[in-house]
């Protein structure tokens, strides 16, 4: 019985007993596989059956809803293609939508590339993805992982994502920043970055955060610029900072030295993009990244969106 091998109305209704006991019981899959005497992957099995065949019927009430709503709006006010807004629950939250997002792309099981960048946001959707094995898919860095002083970035993304899911690793191991722009043409120069730069072309997907403009940013934060050099950014007009470069009010690429010496894969390449972003810190950056449409796919919270749509 534990393959349900079993007539098509007698599987349906133990597929909608199985759904009943989780949905509405609140039953544990082991309590559940117990109960019927069946696996937990058969009662995974037969629950998924009486989703597809609609025999659970779910009603999505407030604050779901609502997110739904302002995604919406955020899609038409900004020509994204999607945004998916999750209830005001913390970091996790995030994560796991951004896993979802992922978790489809890397489903695939034809031999797929995804370009990563690097962040609290990137890592915390990595976390959450299911580990599955994808050694076709590739990996690859879409920043220098590299602060100036010589350390790594904790919030590098490629190997914990191709850690994930078995796949092939490509990351950047240079410097995000540089001192000067012939340093950043001399990195770019190598054969590595040449390697990244043809595998973006063929990316089915990016996935990075955005950074705002402050003395309490990332780029700051993880040691990659100073108070200074940032206040100078901000000074000159910079709002928002992806993949290490900085962008004005309208995500038009700043008109800066610090540009110059950016290691990072030129934007906006890889196509599409997903961002993940959240909180009223960012409200300002995000609104420029979508305005510039660097990237057409993002995350973020209820409150941001709120805000977002109400400053438009």
């Amino acid at each position: 019985m534990d393959e349900i091998d079993l007539p098509v109305d007698r599987r349906r209704d133990l597929a909608a007993r199985a759904a009943w006991l989780w949905y509405i019981k609140n039953d544990t899959q082991e309590t559940i596989a117990r109960s019927l005497g069946l696996s937990r992957a058969a009662v995974q099995r037969l629950v998924a059956q009486a989703l597809s065949e609609r025999l659970v019927s779910v009603r999505i009430d407030h604050p779901i809803a609502a997110c739904m709503r302002l995604g919406a709006e955020l899609e038409q006010i900004y020509g994204a293609d999607s945004v998916d807004v999750v209830p005001d629950a913390g970091g996790r939250a995030l994560g796991h939508a951004a896993a979802e997002r992922l978790g489809r792309v890397l489903a695939s099981k034809v031999p797929t590339v995804v370009a990563v960048g690097a962040g609290r946001a990137v890592r915390a959707a990595v976390m959450e993805l299911p580990a599955i094995e994808r050694p076709q898919h590739q990996i690859i860095g879409m920043v220098g992982s590299i602060a100036r002083d010589g350390s790594s970035n904790p919030y590098e993304g490629v190997v914990r994502l191709a850690d994930r899911i078995g796949a092939q690793r490509w990351p950047m191991p240079v410097p995000l920043i540089v001192d000067r722009t012939d340093e950043r043409i001399l990195w770019q120069s190598q054969r590595l970055w040449t390697i990244l730069s043809s595998l973006a072309e063929r990316a089915a997907l990016g996935i990075t955060g955005i950074g705002h403009i402050g003395a309490r940013a990332s780029l700051v934060l993880d040691g990659f610029i100073d108070t200074v050099e940032m206040a100078d950014l901000a000074a000159k007009g910079a709002v928002a900072e992806l993949a290490g470069f900085a962008y004005d009010g309208d995500g038009h690429l700043l008109d800066h030295p610090h540009n110059g010496k950016v290691t990072s894969l030129p934007l906006p390449r890889p196509h599409p993009i997903l961002s993940v972003a959240a909180g009223p810190a960012k409200v300002e950056a995000i609104r420029a990244v979508l305005r510039g449409k660097l990237v057409n796919r993002l995350v973020t919270d209820e409150t941001t969106a709120r805000l977002l749509c109400e400053s438009a």
